[in-house]
């Protein structure tokens, strides 16, 4: 994985020999971050699971409205994450001022 910080963007890519060093077909791909779908690769593997992970990380993504989409191509497939960056900074309170603030 690799993380990259950009003024207004955080990107990670999670690349690599993914689903046992398979591509994605091209026929699974538009259904992938579906729930409960599973590559043939994974199926053929025996790899354990139901199909949800995918679809889990859509869900944060779009939670934070972020982005996310791959490109596969034989023996690799890389995913992409992009989350905006606030514009405004968070600051944490410390534990004096956590005192302070308490009722």
């Amino acid at each position: 994985m690799t993380a990259t910080d950009q003024p207004s963007t955080l990107l990670a890519t999670l690349g690599g020999a993914y689903y046992t060093s398979e591509s994605i077909f091209a026929a699974e791909q538009s259904q992938i971050f579906e729930q409960f779908q599973r590559g043939r690769a994974a199926d053929s593997s025996g790899a354990t699971g139901l199909g949800l992970g995918l679809s889990f990380v859509t869900a944060i993504v779009r939670g934070h409205r972020g982005k996310l989409d791959f490109e596969s191509r034989p023996g690799e497939t890389a995913f992409r994450i992009r989350l905006r960056r606030r514009r405004d900074r968070v600051q944490v309170a410390g534990p004096a001022l956590a005192e302070h603030l308490a009722p």
